[in-house]
């Protein structure tokens, strides 16, 4: 669904078809809140190549990225850690997160072309023209509307009737993470060392 569409159905189902009160631009925020809200369950994969510069500890992380399943340094995994253990337990392959950098400890000492891979999950993308398309696969674009109907009922202050919803929203939601957590350990079969 686009985002008009999105819309429309949120206005039918709150029957808030005024638009003083209850802007687009508030339900707009609202579905994209609930994209935000449903970023890991949503799996949405990516992997990114960067060249590696000799004795450079610090990459900066892509823009959309939602969390890191894999990393891997001229093929070779690195795993998750912080700082005081990567300097503690020096003969680990490990990496530390910090603002928007990874850092990698041992330091690579030579450069290498796509030498630093990351597999990760992104953010769902934000709509903000009509015509934008979810990043929801279409049988749960129903949890978006959900969401954002709960948000308008609070607005409203009509707070039973955004208990309900957000209740439903939940369920559905925990649903869709019971259903999708089969292929797990999919996008681990991807990688190739």
């Amino acid at each position: 669904m686009n985002l008009e569409e999105l819309i429309k159905e949120v206005r039918n189902a709150t029957n808030e078809f005024e638009k003083d009160f209850i802007t687009d631009d508030f339900i707009r925020e609202k579905i994209n809140e609930a994209q935000d809200d449903l970023g890991k369950e949503l799996k949405l994969e990516e992997q990114t190549a960067t060249d590696l510069a000799a004795d450079q500890e610090k990459y900066e992380l892509p823009a959309d990225l939602h969390h890191i399943e894999i990393v891997a340094v001229n093929g070779e995994p690195y795993y998750p850690s912080t700082f005081a253990r990567m300097q503690r337990e020096p003969k680990l392959r490990t990496y530390a997160l910090w603002n928007s950098y990874i850092y990698l400890y041992p330091t690579p000492t030579e450069a290498a072309e796509d030498g630093l891979v990351i597999y990760y999950f992104r953010k769902p993308m934000r709509l903000s023209n009509m015509d934008d398309e979810t990043d929801v696969s279409p049988e749960y674009d129903q949890l978006l509307i959900m969401y954002a109907a709960a948000k308008v009922y609070e607005k409203d202050q009509e707070l039973e009737l955004f208990q309900s919803m957000m209740g439903q929203y939940e369920q559905r939601k925990a649903e869709m993470i019971a259903f999708d957590g089969q292929g797990e350990e999919e996008i681990r079969m991807h990688a190739e060392w």
